[in-house]
């Protein structure tokens, strides 16, 4: 988790540690029933989902977003858990990311 970790510290050096982002997380599955079934459960977990088809054009994107605070323990809880899903369904998790503030300095938030 390293890679989280150092993603972690690069947010808290252009925001404080305590700002709300909005973190993405990127979940690939084999097939768009998948994708239906997967986006029901992580809306049911309070996700904001996102389906459409992959680059590769073959599989399936999911996109679950939410507004929290990118902490290491948050992502490694998150981690696990999509990760464990994956797993389940023969999908991949491709990892996260958060948004930054604005140029004026106002934070992300989902709609």
């Amino acid at each position: 988790m390293n890679d989280d970790k150092q993603a972690i510290r690069e947010i808290n050096a252009v925001s404080s540690g305590d700002e709300v982002h909005v973190i993405l997380h990127y979940l690939y599955v084999p097939s768009n029933e998948v994708a239906n079934q997967i986006s029901k459960d992580l809306k049911q977990r309070g996700f904001q989902v996102e389906e459409r088809l992959g680059a590769d054009c073959e599989n399936w994107l999911v996109l679950a977003k939410h507004n929290a605070v990118p902490t290491e323990e948050l992502i490694a809880s998150v981690r696990q858990s999509l990760e464990e899903m994956m797993d389940s369904v023969g999908g991949e998790y491709d990892g996260w990311e958060a948004e930054m503030p604005d140029r004026d300095g106002n934070p992300p938030r989902l709609q």
